[in-house]
């Protein structure tokens, strides 16, 4: 009597979190899911090489871009609309760096921010 107590108790310990597990496991693939598919296969595909474009601009542009007095941050990311894009952020307003910028890189889409000086703390 006594080990068929025991087994259930220990049959209930097990299962909670194993139970977690799955309804976390089941959540997170319900979520991805959603993310996925705000953008189409053709899209995603899209993104990607424009991903790989900027990247390979920025490796080849980016010691001219911080050889120029005001420019603190290179980066690729995303654009405020969801796209691939290059961030070049400033520590002067954005008007003084622009056309310093070489025209070959807006072919692709730039972002210029504002974000004041960077300092080690």
């Amino acid at each position: 009597m006594y080990a068929s107590i025991f087994r259930n108790c220990h049959m209930r310990v097990v299962q909670k979190p194993a139970r977690l597990f799955f309804l976390t496991f089941i959540v997170i693939l319900f979520l991805s899911g959603l993310v996925n598919s705000t953008y189409s296969a053709e899209e995603v595909e899209i993104m990607e090489f424009e991903q790989e474009s900027i990247a390979n601009i920025r490796a080849k542009y980016e010691q001219v871009l911080m050889d120029i007095n005001g420019v603190v941050l290179v980066s690729d990311g995303l654009s405020k609309s969801g796209r691939p894009c290059l961030k070049i952020g400033t520590s002067v307003p954005v008007e003084e760096i622009r056309s310093e910028i070489p025209e070959e890189l807006f072919e692709i889409e730039v972002e210029l921010e504002y974000i004041g000086d960077i300092r080690a703390q």
